[in-house]
């Protein structure tokens, strides 16, 4: 077995991945884009900025080091003495470089035709248990109806800004597992029902509209608003912390429940998930986030 000092792994760690190829294996890369590349015996390898992700495995690291270990298996003192005597850059490879930003501009939010009639709809809704007077108050205030997607009948939840401008729509299949966001969704602003008293300070987010419905179902004297997360977050990595309350009742409506400050007002909000299911609520919330991350 080979041996390296503290000094040369040092050193060794210092060497990120794309120098590392581009020295010792320059047939391995192949570019896929301006500043990325791929190589031809990990196909699922993708290198950017200095960093390295191996979708294969669901991991990536920066250093030659870490891809020597972790995806071709070496020790880390064989992979260390193969990548000694590599001269590691004298800059940050993961410092982009300076460009004119260029601002992403906004799709059009697309939603489907909405049908006359909204019978399919009603059926489906009210077979999934969502009382009748939930389904009018959102069909009343359009953040509900009954729209055809590629000739199929669909749910079509939409969600509004302060103006009333529909911002998000999401499709649930009335006779098919579709599920889906309309072209243009901008998830910050993700179907709810506003509290009566627009005042209160109280959230209750979920996962999916039906499940904001069901709620309001099952709780209609429930004071606070009510928030489907849409699927997933896309804003900047500033959720509030989660605190655990444990239920004395196991009927207790709010399991989980945080905090948040925005603006003047702090919102106690209570999380509501299936209570079959394994996974805490931060488990919920990075699966998600990482979904996000993958579609893109």
């Amino acid at each position: 077995m080979p041996w390296v000092t503290n000094e040369q792994l040092a050193e060794a760690r210092r060497v990120d991945l794309l120098t590392y190829l581009q020295e010792r294996e320059p047939q391995e890369l192949v570019r896929s884009a301006s500043g990325e590349y791929r190589t031809k015996s990990q196909g699922s390898l993708v290198i950017s900025h200095g960093a390295w992700y191996w979708n294969r495995g669901q991991f990536g690291g920066r250093s030659a080091l870490d891809y020597l270990v972790k995806v071709q298996g070496l020790s880390l003192m064989d992979a260390a003495e193969t990548v000694s005597g590599v001269r590691a850059p004298s800059f940050s490879p993961s410092l982009p470089v300076n460009r004119p930003e260029t601002k992403r501009e906004a799709k059009p939010l697309i939603l489907p035709p909405q049908t006359k009639y909204p019978r399919q709809l009603l059926a489906y809704l009210q077979g999934r248990g969502i009382g009748a007077d939930v389904i009018r108050q959102c069909l009343d205030n359009g953040s509900l109806f009954e729209g055809r997607y590629q000739g199929e009948a669909v749910c079509v939840f939409v969600g509004r800004d302060e103006s009333g401008t529909a911002r998000f729509g999401c499709m649930r299949g009335i006779n098919s597992d579709l599920k889906r966001d309309c072209s243009g969704s901008d998830k910050l602003f993700s179907f709810s029902m506003t509290a009566n008293d627009t005042t209160s300070s109280a959230l209750a987010a979920f996962e999916a509209p039906i499940d904001v419905q069901s709620h309001a179902t099952l709780y209609p004297d429930w004071s606070g608003h009510r928030l489907s997360l849409g699927g997933s977050y896309t804003g900047p990595n500033t959720m509030p912390q989660i605190q655990y309350t444990p239920a004395v009742n196991p009927a207790q409506p709010h399991p989980a429940t945080m905090t948040r400050r925005i603006g003047g007002t702090t919102y106690r909000v209570n999380v509501h998930f299936g209570s079959t299911s394994k996974e805490t609520v931060n488990d919920k919330i990075l699966r998600l986030v990482k979904r996000e991350a993958v579609e893109g």
